[in-house]
């Protein structure tokens, strides 16, 4: 999306911005994403190059969602650091960040925590700082939970209908 021109006026005019930069490798990408013919890593790219030639002023955090054994290789994260310190990629936060729920897809896993904050190291390692890694569901104080499931029921209400063994299913309920 931020390969778009339109889209990137309007975001001169908001104040954080969180895209995601999972992977620079198509296959993986299209294992997490599952992306419409559209959308493809050189977008993505070209994207964050044209972000970076933008006049966007607000804050810009990096996210990139970590899943085992699909995007957790070293290489995956040698590459990401390469490519946003090779085309000069501004930003003010990279978010690590991996599955909490069960997924659309099954076979996607958390990674964890040893794992996420190896992928944390590999980024610093290779130049990049201001890398937070993000709490897990379980980690958060009850009132923000409630919020965050609120704010993803809502969000799930978007989307389309679900069977009750399928919200069970995404928040555990047996």
């Amino acid at each position: 999306l931020l390969a778009d021109v339109n889209l990137m006026k309007e975001l001169e005019y908001i104040d954080l911005i969180v895209p995601t930069l999972n992977t620079l490798t198509q296959d993986i990408f299209e294992k997490i994403v599952r992306p419409d013919y559209r959308t493809s890593v050189e977008e993505i790219r070209k994207g964050f190059i044209n972000l970076n030639k933008s006049n966007y002023k607000g804050k810009i955090w990096i996210e990139i969602f970590i899943l085992e054994n699909i995007n957790d290789s070293d290489k995956n994260f040698v590459d990401i650091a390469n490519f946003l310190k090779s085309e000069n990629i501004r930003y003010d936060k990279i978010q690590l960040n991996t599955i909490d729920r069960v997924g659309a897809e099954r076979d996607l896993k958390a990674i964890s925590f040893e794992k996420i904050s190896r992928a944390k190291k590999i980024l610093e390692e290779n130049g990049l700082d201001n890398i937070e890694i993000i709490k897990s569901l379980g980690e958060l104080e009850e009132d923000k939970k409630i919020q965050v499931n609120q704010e993803l029921l809502d969000n799930m209400k978007q989307k389309r209908l679900y069977q009750e063994e399928e919200i069970n299913k995404i928040f555990k309920k047996n």
